[in-house]
């Protein structure tokens, strides 16, 4: 007798699994929980709580906007690899977090010669570090940062 691949016996698995809980489910959908209907707005999301088996709707909108501005950075001569700095105070920020920057009025810094580092350095601060990759002076820039929960 030929034995039966792992694959296919974790398909088989699977599918008995999925089988048996719906077998289990007593609601008025034939065995399925109810889905209600959550309206696509930005930052909705559809939860599942296995403990009641029931999906409820879901808003992270107000999470989702971590942001703030730094003071001004720039403006001194940085030799190639030079760097200057600045922070932003950004009320829910936990390190660890990633986030982004971009110049206040939109400038491409890079086409200027800086790459932009943006990093949670403490609770609630985000440091946003323009580094020099030709000789130059950064002009004196504030910098939007958005911080992703």
């Amino acid at each position: 007798m030929k034995r039966l691949s792992p694959f296919i016996t974790l398909v088989a698995l699977l599918i008995f699994s999925v089988i048996s809980l719906l077998s289990k489910q007593t609601n008025t959908q034939g065995g399925m929980p109810a889905v209600p209907d959550c309206q696509d707005a930005s930052g909705s999301h559809l939860n599942f709580t296995s403990a009641s088996n029931s999906f409820s709707c879901g808003n992270t909108a107000a999470n989702a906007r971590l942001t703030g501005t730094t003071g001004s950075i720039g403006g001194s001569l940085l030799s190639i690899g030079g760097a200057a700095s600045g922070t932003a105070t950004v009320s829910g920020a936990i390190v660890g977090q990633p986030c982004e920057a971009q110049a206040s009025d939109g400038t491409n810094v890079v086409a200027l010669g800086v790459t932009l580092g943006c990093t949670v350095t403490a609770s609630n601060t985000v440091t946003v570090t323009e580094t020099a990759i030709v000789a130059l002076t950064p002009p004196s820039k504030t910098f939007n940062v958005r911080v992703f929960p």
